[in-house]
């Protein structure tokens, strides 16, 4: 590559470039087309189910409704803000768009990328089974389809809910034999809740509510890699009212 050449590339090109192996991106991101992922949750549950799902948005978002003496006296934790950016229009739109992400990928220096949900990683603890499984059927759907044409330089993780091995299990084989995905998204440690309104994080292993070898098992059988992203947003250790990133 001529030094000419090489002025034109971005920096991540520049470094790309003088690697003798692939560049794979393991914990890429999408940003989910809200009225799109909506369309597949009326298909999976109906509008009614729909409703339910905004209801519960709409709530996780009104921190920036409140001052700060409401958000003191609540204890409502910040919620994350950057997964949405807007003043780059340009890196928005290709966190969102599929197509445009692929055509970006050589710019970035990246030759495959693996890619999570940003909006499915509060999915895992939803307390009601009925919107957990539904919003993470609907979530695989949709990345399976727009993420089918690009399968060789991305390929999407679905969302395996994990409350009981049972629903892990039948959303697993769901992906893996129907929809033909080959990377899932577990998470590894699961908000359980106690009679006294408090509650317990189950790590799926030790102690945990549930004997989860039958989906490791599956997981075996079925040749996939389970790969661990999850949120501790809103634990006691993870509830700033003003900072997401602090950790107390």
């Amino acid at each position: 590559m001529t030094a000419g050449a090489r002025a034109t590339l971005s920096v991540s090109q520049a470094v790309r470039a003088g690697l003798d192996h692939p560049v794979i991106d393991s914990d890429g991101h999408f940003v989910e087309l809200g009225p799109v992922f909506l369309d597949y949750l009326k298909d999976v549950g109906g509008a009614s189910l729909v409703e339910r799902y905004l209801g519960l948005i709409g709530g996780f978002f009104t921190w920036y409704t409140m001052s700060h003496e409401e958000r003191r006296a609540k204890r409502a934790h910040r919620p994350p803000w950057w997964f949405l950016p807007a003043a780059n229009t340009l890196d928005r739109a290709t966190a969102m768009l599929p197509r445009l992400m692929r055509e970006r990928l050589d710019e970035f220096g990246i030759d495959f990328a693996v890619l999570y949900t940003t909006e499915g990683l509060a999915f895992h603890n939803l307390a009601d089974p009925e919107l957990r499984r539904a919003t993470a059927r609907a979530m695989n759907r949709m990345i399976a389809e727009l993420y089918r044409p690009h399968a060789d330089r991305m390929t999407p993780a679905a969302l395996i809910p994990m409350h009981t091995p049972e629903e892990a299990i039948d959303e697993l084989e769901f992906v893996v034999n129907e929809l033909g995905l080959k990377a899932i998204m577990i998470c590894g440690s699961i908000r359980r809740p106690l009679p006294d309104g408090k509650y317990w994080i189950d790590n799926l292993a030790l102690d945990s509510a549930h004997d989860y070898d039958p989906f490791w098992r599956r997981c075996v059988e079925l040749k996939v890699a389970p790969t661990d992203h999850s949120s501790s947003m809103g634990w006691i250790n993870r509830a700033s009212v003003s900072n997401y990133n602090v950790i107390k």
